[in-house]
């Protein structure tokens, strides 16, 4: 469970065991780790939360609230199945409006889990399939993109969204067969990756924004200052600046082997250089001592008798 490997991140010795199904509150590291069992949100703490009055009743607002349902609203038809999950998806959206007072500082509302149907009980395989969780996820993502668009200017002031949606993790799960005993809890390893994509959305980017930026997952980067704002103007004027001046300035190829005189009178441009062309040096021959050398033993060998019709060198 993602609320206790979360617990674990800030103290492993802290005893997270407790009766399945349960709500419990855990206290570590300063924090308060709060869990409420509610599959359907229509429990009291639920309610609370959506209609702003949960800071009155417990004393403090959230710093963060993860927000979970709809495998139970498909595991039971009989609760209205994926009609009722939206308009319980519909009430959130409504609650998260920006302009609203927060009902947490960090909101995060999680995905459909994507279910491992090779591993579910005939029970469970009868109601859960993965169709209708794709549905339900695309209605998030409808819902999700017509927030921004409607509250960009709200959203942009408060740097940043009033509601997330982790979708990496059903990316996290696929394919991960061995890591689930019946297709929808998974084993403590995936529990830690998921926790701790939900401590760097809300701890990472309330940390110093200083260099070295190590810690920059879920993190929006601060604005650059003056000094880089200046730089990158400059860059981005000098490229056509650049273009600008080669146009104006071409060259017409030349011979290297032709005289100073006649490279001079075939350049042609717009733009005047003072041109000053080396004339290309020449190798000498080897000297004749060498081949002398080279030569001496064949004469050597000239008294030595050949066969007919040749001479010595």
């Amino acid at each position: 469970m993602a609320v206790d490997a979360a617990v674990k991140h800030v103290d492993k010795k802290v005893e997270t065991v407790a009766e399945k199904h349960s709500d419990r509150t855990i206290k570590a590291g300063g924090i308060t780790f709060s869990f409420y069992w509610d599959p359907f949100l229509n429990g009291t703490r639920a309610g609370q939360l959506l209609d702003g009055t949960f800071s009155a009743k417990t004393g403090g607002q959230p710093t963060l609230a993860v927000i979970g349902s709809g495998i139970w609203y498909l595991r039971h038809p009989e609760s209205g199945g994926i009609s009722a999950w939206n308009r319980k998806m519909d009430a959130i959206f409504a609650a998260a409006n920006p302009s609203l007072a927060p009902i947490a500082d960090e909101l995060i509302l999680l995905p459909v889990e994507n279910a491992i149907e090779s591993r579910l009980s005939p029970e469970r395989a009868a109601t859960v399939h993965l169709d209708d969780i794709r549905i339900m996820n695309e209605g998030l993502d409808d819902r999700i993109r017509s927030a921004a668009s409607k509250a960009s200017g709200s959203v942009s002031k408060r740097q940043r969204p009033v509601l997330a949606i982790p979708r990496a993790f059903n990316k996290l799960i696929a394919g991960l067969e061995d890591e689930t005993v019946d297709g929808l809890h998974f084993s403590d390893s995936i529990s830690k990756v998921q926790a701790s994509i939900l401590l760097n959305l809300r701890c990472n980017d309330v940390l110093p924004k200083k260099f070295p930026f190590d810690r920059t997952c879920c993190f929006q980067y601060p604005s650059p200052n003056y000094v880089q704002m200046g730089l990158l103007a400059i860059l981005l004027a000098w490229a056509p600046a650049g273009l600008y001046l080669y146009s104006r300035c071409r060259f017409s190829s030349f011979n290297y082997r032709e005289s100073y005189a006649h490279a001079v009178s075939s350049y042609s441009g717009s733009c005047t250089f003072p041109l000053q062309l080396l004339p290309r040096p020449e190798i000498p021959p080897p000297p004749r001592y060498f081949q002398f050398r080279r030569l001496l033993p064949l004469r050597r060998r000239s008294n030595q008798s050949l066969p007919e019709g040749e001479q010595a060198i």
